[in-house]
């Protein structure tokens, strides 16, 4: 005689097409300002924004490792960056930051990132004197230097050349529903 165990499922209906999924998108704009008295009188010469990019593999587990209360850095106002870089190299879960060797990093704004709901924003300005180099490639991330940060996510997308004297704000909302 032979023990079989019966499995049975149950396929449970959906009202929501989202119900039971855990989604995280994003959502970046950048102000372009033509210098600091334009960027005081929020008067953008340009608005860019794009809704893709990709999580990164070792920014998806530092946000498990906080949620679980183990090791790491959190993504707060102290070691949060905004990172921009030259290299137009399609982006994957397995990088670990920018891929290009012309790369700047600005530090969040005051009272960022925030959180509101579902909703984390992190926000970076680019002075006159920062990042003037065509802008492909973006990233969040958490640390100083080269070494030792942990990148959230990454995107590529050619927003023009940043000239002396302009100043670029970037925000990165990431949402989860």
């Amino acid at each position: 005689m032979t023990n079989e165990i019966e499995v049975k499922r149950t396929e449970v209906s959906r009202p929501d097409e989202r119900h039971g999924f855990l989604q995280m998108a994003t959502h970046a704009v950048i102000r372009k300002y033509v210098d600091e008295e334009a960027q005081k009188q929020d008067v953008p010469f340009e608005v860019t924004e794009w809704k893709q990019n990709i999580g990164l593999n070792e920014g998806i587990a530092l946000i498990w490792d906080l949620a679980l209360g183990s090791a790491g850095s959190a993504y707060n106002n102290t070691n949060s960056r905004m990172g921009v870089g030259t290299s137009s190299t399609a982006e994957t879960a397995a990088q670990t930051g920018l891929q290009a060797g012309t790369t700047a990093f600005a530090g969040m704004v005051a009272g960022y990132p925030q959180r509101t709901s579902g909703t984390a924003s992190f926000r970076g300005t680019f002075g006159s004197g920062s990042a003037n180099f065509s802008w492909q490639e973006f990233v969040v991330d958490n640390g100083s230097g080269a070494s030792g940060t942990i990148d959230m996510l990454r995107k590529t997308s050619d927003q023009g050349t940043k000239i002396t004297g302009q100043i670029w704000d970037l925000t990165v909302n990431v949402v989860m529903s």
